[in-house]
């Protein structure tokens, strides 16, 4: 068995690329069945979409007036948890041919970890959250930056 100090950065990129895009679609699956999000090493952001699909809050209800208005936010807000992870799966097939593409998952993660500091609570739920956006932002950047140690070459 290859440590992982002896593994290729770009291959354990793609691998933490595919864990993610695995796990945040399991979660947003579980939340649209109205169960909870049971992987806590995914992205925050699509099932918290997907969540305020299937619940929406009392301020956003009285803003919308129509049924045809409910309807349209939930497909902006299901576009948007869509987006997130098409994107991811874009970043990681593609990434098989130019590694480049790996940059877009490294923005989406970014911004998720973005997103995860608005909801800053000190539990262990985030504490573990974050500890696992910080380890896969840094494979991922090893990743890209072992894409550069090789174009010099």
């Amino acid at each position: 068995m290859k440590n992982l100090k002896s593994m290729n950065p770009i291959v354990i990129a793609r691998n933490a690329i595919g864990v993610v895009i695995l796990m945040t679609s399991l979660n947003m699956v579980m939340v649209l069945l109205k169960w909870p999000p049971i992987f806590p090493l995914a992205l925050i952001t699509p099932p918290s979409f997907i969540s305020t699909i299937n619940t929406i809050p009392e301020d956003i209800l009285a803003i919308l007036k129509t049924p045809q208005d409910v309807v349209n936010f939930k497909f902006i807000w299901g576009g948007f948890a869509v987006s997130l992870v098409a994107l991811m799966i874009y970043s990681y097939f593609r990434s098989e041919k130019k590694p480049k593409a790996m940059k877009i998952a490294f923005g989406v993660i970014i911004f998720d970890t973005f997103m995860l500091f608005l909801n800053l609570s000190f539990t262990i739920s985030f504490l573990i959250q974050m500890a696992y956006h910080i380890f896969i932002l840094y494979y991922i950047f090893r990743g890209i930056k072992s894409i550069k140690g090789t174009q010099n070459v």
